[in-house]
């Protein structure tokens, strides 16, 4: 009997000590689980009308659409900071830089699975230098005469530019950076009554 109480003592104090090694153990960090998140980053809209009508500025818009592809929902304070860089084709010192962030911790951010959403943003066409878009265009398009009305109208005029991104959806989550896109502005003689005459393009900021 006392050999057999012996091997109970022991097997009992084995235990013990497994039991208090394992709990000594520190337990590892806890990481975020991987979430991958699909991303566009395009244009919407790209013609303006000539002449520039006033107090209306030509807004180009610029649009990341993302989705996450994890199987759970996401949450956290609503956040989107990147910044976009846009220049012109032919001369690449005319170029823009700006810079976003929204962010308000009051506002809840829900992404569910595979749901896209986006997050636009818009460009008055005004460069760093100052300059207006349309001050870069190689010619100006000449309405017909009021005595010819029924004259086809010209065609458009072209500028060509590119322009790159980044954009971070959630503080909790790596930054997206986005390759180069090229896109093409189109200026427009507008239909009669579009926009007053009194707007002359040329030469003017306004």
């Amino acid at each position: 009997m006392k050999i057999q109480h012996s091997k109970i003592k022991v097997t009992l104090i084995v235990i013990l000590i497994l039991y208090t090694f394992s709990c000594s153990e520190s337990l590892p960090p806890y990481e975020e689980p991987e979430v991958i998140f699909e991303y566009n980053f395009y244009l919407i809209g790209n013609q303006a009308w000539i002449p520039y009508p006033q107090n209306f500025p030509v807004l180009t818009r610029f649009t990341f659409d993302f989705r996450h592809l994890f199987d759970e929902t996401l949450t956290g304070e609503y956040y989107r900071r990147g910044y976009i860089d846009i220049w012109l084709v032919d001369n690449p010192a005319v170029k823009k830089h700006f810079e976003f962030l929204n962010y308000n911790p009051k506002i809840n951010s829900i992404l569910d699975p595979g749901e896209w959403y986006n997050y636009r943003y818009f460009w008055d066409q005004t460069f760093d230098d100052g300059s207006i878009l349309y001050e870069h265009l190689s010619s100006i398009p000449i309405a017909p005469s009021p005595g010819n009305p029924d004259a086809p109208p010209p065609p458009p005029v072209s500028i060509n530019l590119k322009a790159k991104g980044e954009i971070q959806i959630l503080k909790e989550y790596n930054k997206a950076v986005f390759d180069e896109i090229e896109f093409t502005v189109y200026y427009y003689i507008p239909p009669p009554g579009k926009v007053s005459d009194k707007n002359d393009i040329s030469g003017k900021k306004h």
